[in-house]
């Protein structure tokens, strides 16, 4: 269970498939900051809110690919009218869809040509239909906003995108993504069972990374006592009361106790 940023490629129809007027397609191509929008006149992404793939699933575009099943998506894109970075919506609880889901999808998907498509060129329709879904999040806990707001991306998860297109949080980057989360519900507009499942999702996140740290940095400290002991059998732990010294110490000892046992 991971958390990512996601920038995506802006869309006029809500990524909820081609721009309808030819117009806003052609400007969604022409301002886009991303090459591939601009050389193919196409983005996979246009569809990642599209709400009749499924029934219980939003299926979509991710440029990391696979991700752990669980995962939370912050899905921003920069607005091709005025230039700013805003904040689309979420995937939460996100996941990879299993092969046969991603043929299925794709034909379905396929069948979605807007009105202008005989005035696409032939590399625009021949990446349209290579498209294949590679992530995807149920609607029940995923949401899109009604409009796009602008967000000061240091502000809201602590840094800013440039060329890149994921970002994969840490600690530091959920906490200030859930207080951001915390302090503009109302700014959001959605439905408060969903926001308030996606900070408890955030939450658990943030627990299992400091959890996992945690863990980590005790394992280095055992590391290093042993490899002293190895050096000279007589070491002296300090530091004040509280620190873990007595915890190491019997841990290291239960170790060389099984350890002995079973030689």
């Amino acid at each position: 269970m991971k958390v990512y940023v996601g920038k995506i490629a802006w869309s006029s129809s809500g990524w909820q498939g081609f721009p309808k007027k030819i117009e806003d397609y052609k400007k969604d191509v022409k301002r886009s900051g991303f090459d591939y929008v601009r050389e193919y006149k196409y983005a996979h992404e246009w569809f990642n809110f599209y709400e009749d793939f499924d029934e219980k699933y939003y299926f979509g575009f991710f440029w990391k690919g696979e991700v752990e099943k669980d995962s939370i998506i912050c899905w921003v894109s920069k607005d091709v009218n005025d230039g700013k970075m805003k904040l689309i919506g979420f995937y939460v609880e996100a996941e990879s869809p299993s092969k046969e889901e991603r043929e299925k999808i794709k034909n379905k998907k396929n069948s979605l040509k807007p009105q202008y498509y005989k005035e696409l060129g032939a590399k625009t329709k021949k990446e349209f239909l290579v498209w294949h879904p590679n992530i995807k999040a149920p609607k029940e806990k995923s949401f899109k906003l009604k409009e796009p707001i602008p967000i000061n991306q240091k502000e809201v998860y602590g840094i800013t995108l440039g060329q890149v297109n994921v970002f994969g949080c840490r600690h530091k980057n959920i906490k200030k993504l859930k207080k951001w989360l915390e302090e503009n519900q109302e700014y959001l507009k959605v439905e408060k069972e969903k926001i308030d499942y996606l900070l408890k999702k955030l939450e658990e996140v943030s627990e299992n990374i400091n959890k996992k740290n945690k863990n980590s940095y005790q394992l280095n400290k055992i590391t290093n006592i042993i490899n002293a002991i190895n050096t000279k059998p007589f070491i002296i732990l300090s530091g004040i009361s509280g620190t873990g010294k007595t915890q190491i110490a019997r841990i290291i000892s239960a170790g060389i106790v099984s350890y002995k046992k079973n030689d």
